[in-house]
């Protein structure tokens, strides 16, 4: 019965997870996905409610996690249900303005945010949810007048960088308020693409535990990884090998990993592809002279999406209207759709992979960002649901019970969005016995060595931290 509450009978790495918690007004939570972090932290923060240590609380999510899935988890489970009165969503609207574009915080006037700051103050209920791209809104409408002792951050590394909008309100409200008692940080990847974003995650936790600034945790923890030896610019730092050791330590002293539960394997499969004679000229002339239909060279980082765009079959030009190449891709993937049995996840890069799927598939794909798109899902009426890794691939659960096979169109080059897009599917729930991550692989480009060599890399140095971390 979907309207019964569920009794929570915590697994034995769960009950593992609770029992370091409990004493802990702060810590973080690097756990698997799937691994129950949402009920983990609902149960911790009911029992600071219960014993008067927490009056209110913030949680702070990924926009469809925030809308669907922490309220969600107050309802299933019946220890929660006195909760779900407290719960309560905060959106633009209750900020009294439609959602804002492009960056930069601002008001119109000091009347529209002195009237954000009284909606929020007048907002019932002890938990409040807000998306991660409304949290700086609310940071900069209650100002000083901060009204959380207790802060979730839900994905904590959307606040790796400090300088981000995001990092500067996660400082403001732990750092500046003087209020915030209690933070707990939940990921499943907190260093996936470099140790150096653990720095600001964890220095809101204990200020200073690995250096009183960004620039202190460099000279003191790390050596250059990647530099200009011409101007003597670093790119990327990391943790020098000596102090590899003392360097986990200080992050298992306050956060938690354990191995995950879920006997389900994943096999990862690399589908080969080789792009046509088409794709294959149109990125040597760009990278070769910067004229190939007018598409501007720019820097590094242009050449190098161009040619990955290339790889997949397209490329957008400067006027930002996609010119396709070839098909490839796109027909392995009917391919391999139509050789599985059942619904597909599927994981694009860009907004043109998706335009075309549409036009392959027509009504057989829906994206998840489309009202109704995930329950025709989960209903079996919608075979393929095309997610942006970005915006899906973090805490969207439900779909591990519909499928077992994820499709990458493109190659990611972020860790943490490939694990977290696996993870929707490898999580527990799953009824099958083995989840698939079929990664469409274009031969020979920088594709491939995308696979062959930066993901893997990036694995490995975020496994030895996560080791450091579990409970012995």
């Amino acid at each position: 019965d979907p309207m019964r509450p569920a009794i929570w009978t915590p697994r034995e790495d769960q009950r593992r997870v609770m029992d370091w918690l409990h004493p802990r007004t702060r810590g973080a939570l690097w756990l698997p996905t799937g691994a129950g972090k949402t009920v983990m932290t609902l149960s911790w923060l009911a029992r600071r409610m219960d014993d008067c240590l927490v009056s209110r609380a913030l949680i702070v999510a990924p926009r469809l996690v925030a809308q669907d899935g922490w309220p969600l988890q107050v309802q299933l489970w019946g220890h929660l249900q006195h909760l779900a009165p407290e719960m309560h969503v905060i959106g633009f609207e209750q900020l009294g303005m439609s959602r804002p574009g492009g960056r930069g915080l601002g008001w119109k006037d000091r009347a529209a945010k002195a009237d954000a700051k009284r909606r929020l103050q007048a907002l019932p209920g002890r938990i409040h949810v807000c998306s991660w791209d409304a949290f700086p809104w609310v940071a900069k409408a209650l100002g000083k007048n901060w009204q959380y002792d207790a802060l979730v951050l839900d994905e904590s590394s959307f606040v790796r960088d400090q300088g981000s909008e995001r990092g500067r309100a996660a400082r403001h409200a732990v750092h500046q308020t003087g209020v915030v008692e209690h933070v707990l940080q939940l990921t499943a990847t907190p260093a996936a693409n470099h140790e150096e974003a653990i720095y600001a995650q964890l220095d809101l936790i204990e200020r200073g535990i690995l250096g009183s600034s960004l620039t202190d945790f460099r000279d003191t923890w790390c050596v250059p990884e990647s530099r200009n030896w011409q101007t003597g610019q670093v790119y990327r730092w990391k943790v020098a090998p000596a102090l590899a050791d003392a360097f986990r330590a200080k992050c298992a002293s306050v956060a938690i990993s354990v191995p995950s539960s879920l006997s389900v394997p994943l096999v990862e499969s690399p589908v080969w592809v080789t792009p046509s004679d088409a794709s294959s000229e149109a990125a040597g002339a760009f990278l070769k002279d910067s004229l190939w239909r007018g598409i501007p060279c720019g820097s590094a980082a242009v050449q190098h999406a161009k040619v990955r765009q290339c790889a997949s079959g397209f490329v957008y030009d400067d006027s930002g209207a996609a010119i396709d190449l070839d098909t490839v891709k796109l027909d392995r993937l009917e391919e391999l759709i139509e050789s599985i049995e059942g619904p597909v996840l599927v994981a694009y890069q860009w907004v043109h992979e998706l335009e075309r799927m549409r036009a392959r598939f027509g009504k057989r794909v829906a994206d998840i960002r489309e009202p109704g798109a995930k329950a025709a899902f989960e209903a079996g009426k919608l075979p393929i649901l095309a997610v942006h890794p970005a915006s899906a691939g973090h805490g969207v659960d439900g779909l591990q019970q519909i499928s077992h096979h994820l499709i990458w169109t493109t190659v990611p080059e972020d860790l943490e969005l490939y694990v977290q897009t696996n993870g929707r599917l490898l999580r527990h729930g799953t009824q099958a016995e083995t989840v698939y991550a079929h990664v469409l692989v274009a031969r020979g480009t920088r594709e491939q060595d995308i696979w062959d060599e930066v993901l893997p890399g990036k694995a490995t140095v975020q496994d030895l931290i996560l080791r450091a971390a579990r409970v012995r």
